[in-house]
């Protein structure tokens, strides 16, 4: 039995397939410091949060580094993922091809179910496809639906990609004392050696299921997180509404500031202006009072600044 968990020979770069790996929930624990349970140590404090490397988490990555091209995307802040990563990874940081913060992330305007705080993020796939950020190491397209992987342990986060193209492993439970996914023979570990000698990993995924289901329309979470999406028929992927599509973009401007300056909302109607250029823009009441709310929350003035008549 023990020759079935002797892993495969390395394979070359120019033939690897391309692994995204989330951090939180995969390869380690963030929480609060004060629910830490008793009988369990942190590596690190960083502000506030206990930070708790996974069980052959080292071992686990040198593995992915050898057999895939490896990037990580976090939908944490760049200033909280670098610190993380420095925990999770030492020195083969530098062995990843790219490392994608939440500024790389698709904005919904709508929370997550579990956390009704927490904004719900997207991490769509096409935009690593279409080399998106042209300091990708590689060229558009080289990468697609046949040769990546995206391994998070929220599904919600692959609502806009196509189907087959990510796994989505149980949450890291630091309570869990006999926990080896990441080590030798664990599920997430042989699960990836088989995916790294595939032919085509929308297949291998369709053809061999691994733990949390995708969220489609079959989901019991499909309600709520159809209220952002239009879907076609069943061989269109989902794509954005065109009014969350609308709300990305002011979020985007508001958030970023660049160039740019919202000066007038009056019923249900927002305008503003980017590079010169008027945009109007139909927004629900309900989904402007979300978007003000936020930046009123963050900048008491905010308001009185951005906006030249009050909602």
């Amino acid at each position: 039995m023990e020759g079935l968990l002797i892993e495969r020979p390395l394979i070359s770069k120019t033939k690897r397939k391309l692994l995204i790996l989330d951090v939180n929930g995969l390869l380690l624990h963030i929480g609060n410091k004060f629910d830490l349970p008793s009988n369990c140590i942190a590596d690190k404090f960083i502000s506030g949060k206990a930070i708790c490397k996974r069980s052959s988490c080292v071992d686990f990555l040198k593995f992915c580094f050898q057999r895939f091209n490896v990037g990580v995307w976090s939908s944490r802040t760049k200033r909280n993922l670098d610190g993380v990563l420095n925990i999770a990874m030492g020195d083969m940081k530098s062995q990843l091809l790219f490392c994608w913060d939440q500024s790389h992330c698709s904005t919904t305007g709508f929370y997550t179910i579990e956390n009704n705080e927490k904004p719900l993020m997207l991490k769509e796939l096409v935009k690593l496809w279409d080399k998106d950020d042209p300091n990708l190491p590689w060229e558009k397209r080289e990468y697609n639906e046949s040769n990546s992987l995206l391994v998070d342990d929220s599904p919600y986060k692959a609502l806009l990609n196509p189907a087959h193209t990510a796994i989505f492993p149980t949450s890291y439970d630091i309570r869990d004392k006999n926990d080896n996914s990441l080590g030798h023979g664990g599920d997430i570990r042989m699960y990836l050696d088989g995916v790294a000698t595939s032919e085509n990993v929308q297949k291998y995924i369709q053809q061999h299921p691994f733990r949390q289901p995708a969220i489609t329309k079959s989901h019991p979470c499909w309600q709520h997180y159809s209220q952002f999406l239009v879907v076609g028929s069943a061989d269109e992927e989902p794509r954005m509404s065109e009014l969350v599509t609308h709300e990305r973009l002011i979020l985007e401007v508001l958030k970023k500031r660049v160039s740019s300056r919202a000066y007038r909302i009056k019923d249900e109607y927002l305008t503003f202006k980017k590079s010169d250029v008027a945009y109007g823009v139909v927004v629900y009441p309900i989904s402007l009072r979300h978007i003000l709310r936020g930046c009123v929350r963050r900048n008491p003035k905010f308001r009185e600044k951005y906006f030249d008549v009050a909602p």
